[in-house]
């Protein structure tokens, strides 16, 4: 679907500097989530100051953590999704959040992150984590082939019925912001020139955070709020 010269989208879009104080507000919010700064799909979102409250509220419950889903594990789901669905918006901003890491778990070198996108059971991932993905892929590209015996197969790698719940939201909500991202043709903007930059600037508040003994390491502060 093409856009205007120059847009970015369909619609158009606020720009960080608005005065709009919701809209601040909520940038404020956001931007911490994703290296400092804001995606191009925030900016089109903020027409709708509500909207943007309720999905900011749907990233945090569906990437909060728990004690049989990481949120690495989370944004891996992430990422099969985006290739069922052929989303480089998606794509791109799940490599740059694997490669960030959070600060329970490291970042994943990006060769290895494109392993898993190109083919999950050739990449090298644990069994336990080949099901995880086996099983979003089947959801995201027909979830009424679902079968007993794909919830056995989790079952048998020590995952509960919570966390087969779990993982269909989480392909659920990549289908969800994939579609908006689709519809209303946003431009992808977290290419790798961006990453790297995003990368480095966290590389160096951690340093410089270690040098002063202060709390934080520069990694994805998902969950917090």
């Amino acid at each position: 679907m093409a856009t205007r010269a120059g847009a970015i989208a369909l619609i158009p879009a606020v720009p960080a500097d608005t005065p709009d104080p919701e809209v601040q507000e909520i940038y404020a919010l956001l931007a911490p989530q994703f290296g400092g700064e804001l995606l191009n799909y925030h900016l089109v979102l903020a027409n709708d100051p509500a909207l943007m409250r309720v999905q900011l509220a749907m990233y945090l419950q569906v990437l909060g953590p728990d004690e049989e889903l990481s949120v690495m594990d989370r944004l891996t789901i992430g990422l099969v999704v985006s290739k069922v669905k052929r989303c480089l918006y998606q794509e791109q901003v799940l490599m740059f959040l694997l490669r960030w890491g959070t600060p329970e778990e490291p970042g994943i070198p990006k060769e290895r992150i494109v392993r898993i996108y190109q083919d999950f059971r050739q990449a090298g991932l644990p069994t336990r984590m080949q099901e995880i993905c086996r099983f979003a892929w089947r959801v995201a590209e027909n979830p009424r082939a679902v079968t007993v015996e794909d919830r056995a197969r989790l079952f048998d790698e020590g995952l509960s019925d919570r966390s087969v719940l779990q993982i269909v939201n989480v392909v659920a909500y990549y289908q969800y912001i994939t579609m908006f991202v689709h519809a209303l043709a946003i431009q992808a903007d977290m290419d790798e020139e961006r990453q790297l930059r995003l990368l480095r600037a966290s590389s160096r508040r951690r340093v410089q955070a270690e040098e002063d003994g202060t709390a934080g390491d520069g990694s994805l502060p998902i969950g917090s709020d």
